[in-house]
């Protein structure tokens, strides 16, 4: 320290009190630096949680669809899939009672808020 002090004297002719001042000068912008560097990386993830949070709130875009099915009322079509067992179900058209479809996918974190697995 004594070092820096007898530099800043021969170059910049200052006497000992100026080139302590001047050396706390530096000290205190330098912890000033570091403050606000630490600010902004925790401003950054603060703002990387905020948009994880909104990705997981909206929808994904590819359930949109401007195909509103059958009208209220109106029967489905009549089609047949496997189940989980890989038995085949036939749903669709007239029945004594409703069916109700879902229809989820693996990747989908709103269809599994739905249907659990």
């Amino acid at each position: 320290m004594r070092h820096k002090t007898l530099v800043l004297e021969q170059a910049h002719g200052l006497d000992a009190r100026e080139t302590d001042a001047m050396t706390g000068l530096w000290m205190v912008s330098y912890i000033a630096l570091w403050l606000v560097s630490a600010m902004l990386v925790l401003g950054m993830i603060a703002l990387a949680r905020q948009v994880g949070l909104l990705h997981r709130r909206l929808p994904p875009m590819g359930a949109r669809t401007g195909d509103p099915g059958p009208a209220i009322g109106e029967a489905a079509p009549v089609f047949a899939a496997p189940d989980l067992k890989g038995r085949l179900v036939e749903v669709g058209g007239r029945r004594d009672r409703s069916t109700l479809l879902v229809f989820v996918s693996l990747g989908c974190e709103a269809c599994e808020r739905v249907a659990p697995a």
